[in-house]
């Protein structure tokens, strides 16, 4: 049998946490049900991670990873502030959708976390990754549509979250698609009010995104 590495083994528990949540719930998530899901020892877990509590922390950080790439994938493309940012809302929220489940397993997770003395520092760890996340974005944004915010980055990371947080709860609650459009649409409009726009857009620039003279200088993002 071919040796597995221990860079896979944690990508493969990762995984498998990830599976566990979304197909269990949190009530299920322990190292015999995740190393069983993995089809890996018992063992496995803590020489990967150390603890389940920091396999839990990476699984959090790597689904806001995936949901960072599908974000700044939908910067890309012409329009106005409020199309761009409708775009990427809407990438996110279809991601969700996709993954219901996992999203569903995430913030379950989260709460959870709260209640448990050993895992009350995850939820503040995912949220300050969300807010470095969503900075990225819209220094992407800003950069990509030669625009400025009106405030820093790290206010519209903050604004950025809650607006996320509310879409996908809303979501959940009523799998009402027309809705979630007009909540998207609303939200779209509310964060593109935060955009100062020069004389140039995206598509006067043929969607240009190189960053090049003209283009509104955003400082580094705060997280």
């Amino acid at each position: 049998m071919p040796r597995v590495s221990i860079d896979e083994r944690r990508a493969q528990l990762i995984e498998a946490t990830a599976t566990v949540l979304a197909e269990r719930g949190i009530a299920a998530v322990s190292t015999r049900s995740i190393t069983a899901q993995a089809g890996a020892p018992l063992a496995i877990l803590h020489y990967a991670f150390g603890s389940l509590e920091a396999l839990l922390e990476a699984t959090m950080l790597a689904q806001v990873e995936v949901e960072l790439e599908a974000g700044l994938a939908a910067v890309a493309g012409e329009g106005t502030p409020v199309e761009v940012i409708a775009r990427v809302l809407h990438a996110y929220l279809g991601l969700v959708r996709r993954e219901e489940g996992r999203e569903r397993g995430l913030i379950e997770l989260m709460l959870h976390a709260g209640r448990q003395p050993g895992l009350r520092e995850l939820a503040p760890q995912l949220y300050r990754r969300y807010h470095a996340a969503m900075a990225q974005i819209a220094e992407n944004i800003a950069r990509h549509g030669g625009w400025e915010w009106r405030v820093p980055v790290a206010q519209v990371a903050r604004f950025s979250t809650v607006q996320t947080d509310g879409l996908v709860l809303a979501w959940f609650a009523t799998q009402d698609e027309e809705l979630l459009a007009e909540l998207i649409a609303a939200a779209a409009q509310a964060l593109a009010g935060l955009v100062a726009e020069p004389a140039t857009t995206a598509s006067d620039r043929g969607g240009d995104s190189d960053g090049g003279p003209g283009h509104g200088a955003i400082g580094p993002h705060r997280g």
